[in-house]
């Protein structure tokens, strides 16, 4: 009795029994006889684990399984192939053993042997039907698992995999899901990619101007010959001189660096400083600025007239309107938009129009102005000498601007400048895992009246801003093209031409460096290391430094030039032109204008956390028909099998710890 009960509890020991039935030599009779003391069972040991074994001892004594309960089911001869194969060869040689001693002639076996024997057998099926039980709890917990999850889940390939398993429809199921799961892993590593290289993309669309219209842009109006011959000719200055101050102080990189490193050179330059000095003190100029302003033309004496659509207004209201700014052609005029400077209607006439006098015997180019010096100024870097009109954002520091574009407006000519808008939203380049990038900076807050450094370190102006910030750094001195973006620029010293020239050439040589370009290697008169180590690190941490703008308005135009007709200008000339100053003045018209009320929107951006999931999501619902809830059902159901698969290890590890303390069954007959 006690040898059944502890094979169905899993007991691993057992200490004596007394009451044996005596003789018995063949098994049946024992089997016979042992049932009837199964009314009391002794209990199981606490220790141990109660899943060795989920039947209670009747149905395991009964259960067909057992070769020992049923022997009518399992004879002696075939017993050895009821089990599993991997116990063959144990078995084998027990049930060999037996099957030898029932045939011996006549002789009963000993009664020790054969108690024994019986031990031995219930010892090997207790083994054998302790892991044939562990066997069927797990995989009937892994499956339930698992029709679980495909009963509940919308992961519909695996599904019919499962449901057709076993069948031409399941394994053309497990074909497709595997090669959907090829492409969906495969797509997301890209998505991956794509979101972790952190790159821009754009993304354009064509909007329409509202009732309030579009904003014109800025322009600049701008004399390329830079000064005026009869206010020159007014201060007394000479030819030579006029070079010299365009060299000193207005642009630097016209100056031909080859004449700095003679001596005829040097003298050359301190006779001419000494006559610069000369006109100021005669002038009463108590600063360069002052003295270019008087050489320079006037907003008045440029400008006639303008008008916004319909609404004109004479040249001196115009110029109310037109702040004078210093760059490196000299003194120019600038239109910067205020909040009614918006074109509502497309049409050429429908936006701003300006009427300009160019005085033809005045302008640089023409033989009455004097010939600029070709010793110190490379004259084919002047070859634009009229007035000049560029096109710009309200946000753009026009200083280097002016130099590098524009139209040129010719006498009796009409321009018409045809402009697109395109408007830049770049409020999406920094996301919340870019956190090393610095912020965009708001239109709103940049006032481009009084640009600022913080004007200046904007990417719209990141270059021309570097090169501002770095030449005052390392000289520490004044030069005019320079001093847009400085309000105490009259208090700073004014630059030697040797200082400025010097600044200027290492800053740019150091530029082209960083760029890997030859543009002006071996460019500098003055190679100076220090120079070039303060300008490389100077231009480096100010590029560094540039915000993008959140919100960008940036014009693209054509000029298209045509002669005005002869009737036109004769009528408009005698209205316009009669009060001017100079003689021999022509009349242009310029225009400019919105052909269409379109525009585009360009949204410049990097992928956020929101993107990658989006498009996850989509390719997980192309290749395999899920959503985002899929994967965390997934994830659980990964979560469930791995716990399942931990507690099954732990169990055996438990149970084999507990299997090397077991104590032989030895079965003592009855005295």
């Amino acid at each position: 009795m006690i040898i059944f009960h502890d094979l169905a509890c899993a007991c691993h020991s057992v200490n004596s029994f007394t009451t044996l039935p005596t003789p018995f030599t063949t098994l049946p009779t024992l089997f016979t006889t042992l049932p009837t003391s199964l009314s009391t069972p002794p209990p199981c040991q606490p220790h141990l684990p109660p899943c060795q074994f989920p039947l209670p001892p009747y149905q395991l004594l009964h259960h067909p399984a057992n070769p020992i309960s049923h022997p009518a089911n399992h004879p002696v001869n075939s017993s050895i192939t009821q089990v599993k194969k991997r116990d063959v060869t144990t078995q084998g040689k027990v049930m060999a053993g037996w099957k030898k001693q029932m045939q011996q002639q006549q002789q009963p076996p000993k009664q020790q042997q054969q108690i024994g024997f019986v031990g031995d057998v219930v010892g090997v099926q207790q083994a054998v039907y302790a892991e044939e039980c562990l066997k069927m709890k797990k995989e009937e917990s892994a499956r339930a698992i698992i029709l679980g999850f495909m009963g509940m889940t919308t992961l519909h390939g695996p599904a019919h995999m499962v449901r057709h398993l076993g069948t031409w429809p399941g394994y053309l199921w497990g074909v497709i899901t595997f090669t959907f799961w090829i492409g969906l892993s495969w797509n997301c590593a890209i998505e991956y990619q794509n979101f972790f290289s952190r790159e821009i993309h754009t993304q354009s669309s064509t909007g329409q101007v509202g009732a309030r219209g579009l904003q014109l842009p800025s322009f600049v109006i701008c004399n390329r010959g830079f000064f005026s011959k009869a206010k020159i000719e007014a201060l007394g200055m000479e030819s030579s001189t006029v070079t010299y101050l365009i060299g000193l102080s207005i642009n630097p990189s016209l100056v031909n660096t080859k004449i700095l490193s003679t001596s005829m050179g040097h003298d050359f330059i301190r006779s001419e400083d000494i006559k610069l000095h000369q006109v100021m003190e005669k002038h009463n100029f108590n600063n360069i600025s002052s003295l270019i302003t008087a050489m320079s033309y006037s907003c008045e004496d440029l400008v006639l007239k303008c008008a916004h659509g319909i609404v004109s207004t004479d040249g001196n209201k115009c110029c109310q309107s037109l702040k004078p700014v210093a760059t490196t052609s000299g003194l120019c005029f600038a239109m910067l938009p205020d909040k009614n400077f918006y074109q509502n209607l497309a049409g050429e006439y429908k936006g701003y129009i300006l009427f300009l006098s160019l005085p033809q015997d005045d302008v640089p180019g023409n033989n009455i102005f004097p010939d600029i010096d070709g010793e110190l100024i490379d004259k084919t870097f002047v070859a634009k000498t009229d007035i000049q009109l560029t096109v710009m954002n309200n946000l753009t520091y026009p200083s280097l601007l002016v130099t590098g574009q524009g139209s040129l407006i010719t006498k009796d000519s009409l321009n018409s400048i045809r402009v697109t808008l395109s408007e830049i939203d770049k409020s999406g380049m920094k996301t919340a895992i870019d956190i090393n990038l610095p912020e965009c900076s708001r239109p709103e807050n940049l006032d481009p009246t009084r640009p600022t450094t913080r004007l200046l370190s904007t990417v719209t102006n990141c270059l021309d801003g570097a090169l501002v910030k770095c030449f005052y750094k390392m000289c520490q001195c004044f030069i005019y093209g320079f001093s847009y973006s400085f309000k105490d620029h009259e208090k700073m010293q004014m630059c030697s031409l040797n200082k400025t020239v010097q600044c200027i050439t290492n800053l740019y040589e150091q530029l082209s460096e960083m760029s890997d370009l030859d543009t002006f290697t071996e460019f500098s008169p003055f190679p100076n290391l220090t120079l070039a180590t303060m300008a490389r690190k100077c231009l480096g941490t100010e590029l560094r430094k540039c915000q993008h703008l959140c919100h960008e308005l940036r014009y693209s135009y054509t000029n298209s030039m045509s002669p005005m007709r002869p009737a036109y200008k004769d009528e408009v000339s005698q209205d316009l032109i009669q009060d001017t100053n100079y003689r021999n003045s022509s009349l242009a018209l310029v225009t400019v204008y919105y052909s269409s009320n379109l525009y585009t929107k360009v949204k410049i951006y990097r992928l956020a956390f929101g993107h990658l999931m989006s498009n996850l999501g989509g390719h997980m619902g192309l290749f395999l028909g899920c959503s985002i809830i899929t994967a965390m059902e997934f994830f659980l159901i990964i979560l469930y099998l791995t716990r399942h698969v931990l507690r099954y290890l732990g169990r055996c590890i438990f149970s084999r710890s507990h299997s090397d303390r077991v104590t032989p069954i030895t079965l003592k007959p009855s005295s």
